[in-house]
């Protein structure tokens, strides 16, 4: 849960630990766990989390927490979707998926 109360879904990728007087000041909150960091001048701001901004809600409170909202909703998961779909289709036009199976088959 970020602090305006949107639900988040992530995971964390990263080697190490971090350390320092920034981490006092979370980026946001998870379960009332502190998460990410802002710097001291508010300028930089941080996560390990990926993937936060792929459910709108989450998205959109992000984006306020940020000063990056502007009104407008963004569903990021849906955008992808349609860029992978858009992708497929293109490579339906242009690969001859036929000539790959018979490949595979003669082991090649």
């Amino acid at each position: 849960m970020v602090d305006e109360g949107a639900s988040v879904m992530g995971y964390e990728i990263h080697n190490g630990v971090s350390e320092g007087s920034v981490l006092s000041s979370p980026l946001l909150h998870i379960e009332k766990q502190p998460e990410g960091a802002i710097s001291g001048d508010g300028r930089m701001k941080g996560t390990y989390l990926r993937r936060l901004f792929d459910h709108p809600d989450a998205c959109q409170a992000l984006l306020k927490r940020l000063d990056l909202a502007n009104g407008e909703r963004s569903d990021n998961q849906a955008n992808r979707e349609r860029e992978f779909d858009r992708l497929a289709d293109i490579l339906k036009t242009r690969i001859d998926i036929n000539a790959i199976i018979a490949l595979i088959e003669a082991g090649a």
